[in-house]
């Protein structure tokens, strides 16, 4: 048995802002019931949250006296934070856990989300890369400023940073050794420039450029990255949580009401 969440957080950092109000447990195999361990943490007199995760197993490496460390959080936090469920918990907890030097594994990163697919079966779409930016972008959304125009006007070098990383120019499929040859700023670059042109896309009526961001950046985690650009993300992630830049959040602004303007022609 493993304990992991709030209470492992505490039990290694002090300054750790949330104080826990349960102890999670997981149970590697559905036998794995250690008693002892539970009438200790009984004492506590926090409830007990108990729950059977055998894909777990790869992090008993990364535990002590049963409580998963930094490292074994961090994992966790990372592998789970691509779906929508207590996402900026999982953020806020990411970020503490990197600025205090805890490390991930890619190659647990990806068990572990093997294992979430089963148990997140159905709660996060699968994505079909193989369709144009028109449709994997605004299938369900009015256009008002074509999406690749969106780009060009909220490009950050000299082209829009996404044509820097295309497999090809029909779908919206990215390259990971386009991505590879791209220098550090490049890379983030494409990150948040899809972010502010979902945030012109789909926010535009919030009339509030980094609120309008950050709920694109969680979109884009969420539901329209996977894999390693997904984890590059989050690696990432509070570069892009704390990205705050005034001549760009007016550039967004110009585009909403500009936006606005045009949605309310069409209305009338």
């Amino acid at each position: 048995m493993l304990i992991y969440g709030s209470y492992a957080m505490k039990h290694w950092f002090d300054d750790f802002p949330r104080e826990p109000k349960d102890i999670d447990i997981v149970s590697l195999d559905k036998n794995d019931y250690d008693l002892d361990l539970i009438n200790r943490l009984r004492e506590t007199d926090l409830e007990l949250e108990i729950n059977h995760a055998p894909f777990f197993n790869c992090l008993v490496p990364l535990s002590v006296d049963n409580i998963m460390t930094a490292d074994a959080m961090l994992n966790v936090r990372m592998s789970h934070a691509m779906y929508d469920i207590h996402w900026h918990k999982a953020i806020h907890d990411i970020i503490f856990l990197q600025d205090k030097g805890a490390t991930h594994d890619i190659d647990i990163i990806n068990e572990l989300r093997n294992g979430w697919k089963i148990v997140h079966a159905g709660v996060r779409e699968k994505m079909d890369l193989k369709q144009s930016a028109d449709k994997f972008f605004n299938s369900n959304i009015k256009r008002i400023i074509n999406h690749d125009e969106l780009h060009e006007k909220l490009k950050l070098t000299e082209v829009p940073a996404y044509k820097k990383i295309l497999q090809n120019n029909i779908t919206v499929e990215v390259s990971k050794d386009k991505f590879d040859d791209l220098s550090y700023d490049e890379k983030l670059s494409t990150v948040l420039e899809e972010c502010l042109v979902l945030a012109c896309e789909r926010y535009y009526y919030l009339q509030n450029p980094r609120h309008a961001y950050m709920l694109a950046l969680k979109d884009f985690t969420t539901r329209m990255t996977s894999g390693w650009y997904n984890i590059f993300l989050l690696e990432n992630i509070k570069f892009f949580t704390t990205f705050n830049n005034p001549i760009i959040w007016d550039k967004v602004n110009t585009i909403m009401q500009e936006i606005i303007t045009e949605e309310s022609k069409i209305k009338t």
